[in-house]
């Protein structure tokens, strides 16, 4: 019978669903299979969940159905050979136009994988390439996000019916649908034109009522209920100014066992003692926090020292934003999320490591991993409903939490995931950067030098007033001043594609009128 959407098996049904589809494997030969796929079935809980969760709305029994789905998509991959699917298998030129690229996330922290149709061209390219390309990029996903969810945006800026290939398009549906099950978060459509609406029509027939709901039409307007500012490309409204460039894909470590999944590594480690450690001490050791390895002031309470700084020695190795502390907000299901974007500053390739010093509250993804000379990532961090009283607005988060992320350079030319783990813990860091947590609403103002007196009250050393506790930093003025002047712009565009559309639409009534006159002439005289 039907489940119930959203519902999780239990571990029997989990168990059961397991051994259904292993029993149908070897009925049918393991030959015929995909050996990693079948390890994944066999080990993954995760895995297997997604497609109880994927089958809920189905007529037959949800465990029958998640069996069969089980075994057609692992048919599929062995047919289709997505185990042989890399950026060398892959045509390259389809990378150099960017018509399909991952960039950013959405407003839950999930990947944004983008389809640029207004690029895109029907029939211009192989279409099995096409595929295998989109294939791809889901492949990737799957190893950069662990299974999470993921966000894919239609991007309709300037399409016409010549860029709407139905056909790429039902593959792109098809796949989601058969075989790579619980993998969709939202289906973002930005700025559909209307000349596309009848084929969006036939595409929403194609979707199952599930992903139907998934659907949300965008404009500049409304994309900031799903994309924020930041995450947003200026060509969308948004402040990332990123150009499409292909970004190659990280290699990291798996995450932590299902267990303690999530965590950032934890005061244990030797690079990492202090608040939330354990054992005994004063009451002072404990609100110290101490980095080993770090030839200036260890104690992460002084922040007056350089907030997101590379060790003294060292030169600028990540950029990070925010730089100073992460502020959290809570989502919609209870959670408090947040995120750090790292972007690698350097000209070596940059390994990376988070921890923090209350792993039992924060949950960290990545926290660890490896970036190309100029490429960025960006690191969700959340606190799950458990932790946070039920989202019941008690929160743990306070100033006192911290985070700490240390940087290697990395000489290798291949990287596995076990030598990048086995570099972060025996390598000295070669930049090290702190980050305070706080919650939103909470926000205090950056540490600063001690004030001095003056006639009149206290004033800051460079002369100005000393900002009140709680108040909120002023925001760069050059920031405004970009952010105007882009709107200014906007608003100058906006301004001449109406003054052209009345230029044209002067033009057509001035014909039509001269045509009239004609006519009238032509029937007054003969």
């Amino acid at each position: 019978m039907p489940g119930k959407e959203g519902e999780p098996p239990s571990p029997q049904q989990l168990k059961d669903l397991r051994e259904s589809a292993l029993a149908k494997i070897r009925e049918q030969g393991e030959d015929n299979f995909v050996a990693e796929d079948i390890q994944r079935l066999s080990k993954s809980d995760h895995y297997v969940t997604r497609f109880w969760l994927h089958v809920f709305d189905l007529p037959g029994d949800q465990g029958d159905e998640a069996a069969n789905m089980i075994i057609e998509t692992f048919k599929w991959r062995k047919e289709f050979g997505t185990n042989g699917i890399n950026v060398n298998t892959v045509n390259s030129a389809l990378f150099e136009k960017g018509n399909v690229y991952s960039h950013n996330r959405d407003k839950d922290g999930k990947k944004l994988l983008v389809f640029s149709v207004g690029t895109h061209e029907k029939g211009k390219d192989n279409m099995n390439e096409l595929k295998r390309f989109f294939v791809y990029y889901l492949e990737r996903l799957e190893r950069e996000e662990n299974g999470d969810l993921i966000t894919i945006m239609f991007d309709c800026r300037n399409a016409g019916l010549k860029n709407m290939d139905m056909e790429f398009i039902q593959f792109i549906i098809g796949v989601f649908k058969d075989y790579y099950p619980d993998m969709l978060n939202y289906i973002l459509v930005f700025e559909m034109p209307w000349v596309l609406n009848a084929a969006w029509k036939v595409i929403k027939a194609w979707l199952p009522a599930a992903a139907v709901k998934k659907i949300k039409f965008l404009n500049k307007s409304n994309i900031s209920e799903y994309v924020d500012d930041d995450n947003k490309r200026e060509c969308w409204g948004g402040n990332d100014p990123w150009e499409y460039t292909f970004e190659p894909e990280i290699v990291k470590a798996q995450p932590p066992p299902p267990a303690v999944n999530g965590h950032a590594d934890s005061a244990d480690d030797p690079e990492l003692r202090g608040q939330g450690g354990g054992g005994g001490g004063s009451s002072e050791s404990r609100k110290t926090v101490t980095f080993a390895e770090v030839k200036s002031s260890t104690s992460m309470d002084s922040l007056s020292s350089s907030i997101a700084s590379v060790s003294p020695s060292g030169p600028e190795i990540l950029k990070l934003i925010p730089n100073h502390e992460v502020i959290f907000e809570a989502a919609a299901n209870g959670d408090l999320i947040s995120r750090v974007q790292l972007t690698n500053i350097s000209d070596k390739k940059v390994a990376f490591k988070i921890k923090t010093t209350s792993p039992e509250k924060y949950r960290v993804r990545p926290s660890s991993g490896l970036l190309s000379p100029g490429a960025e990532t960006s690191v969700s961090l959340y606190v799950p409903t458990a932790a946070n009283n039920g989202g019941s607005g008690n929160s743990p988060v306070a100033g006192k939490d911290k985070f700490l992320i240390t940087a290697v350079y990395v000489e290798e030319m291949e990287v596995t995931n076990s030598s990048l783990q086995e570099l972060l813990k025996t390598k000295k860091p070669d930049g090290h950067y702190r980050l305070r947590c706080q919650l939103a609403g909470q926000q205090q103002t950056p540490p600063q030098s001690p004030p001095h007196p003056a006639a009149g009250g206290w004033v800051t050393p460079g002369g100005g007033n000393l900002a009140q506790p709680g108040a909120l930093p002023a925001q760069d003025p050059a920031k405004q001043i970009t952010i105007l002047l882009k709107k200014v712009n906007e608003l100058t565009a906006k301004t001449e594609h109406l003054e052209s559309t009345l230029a044209m639409q002067f033009y057509i009534v001035a014909a039509l009128l001269g045509f009239i006159f004609l006519i009238l002439i032509m029937v007054w005289f003969y």
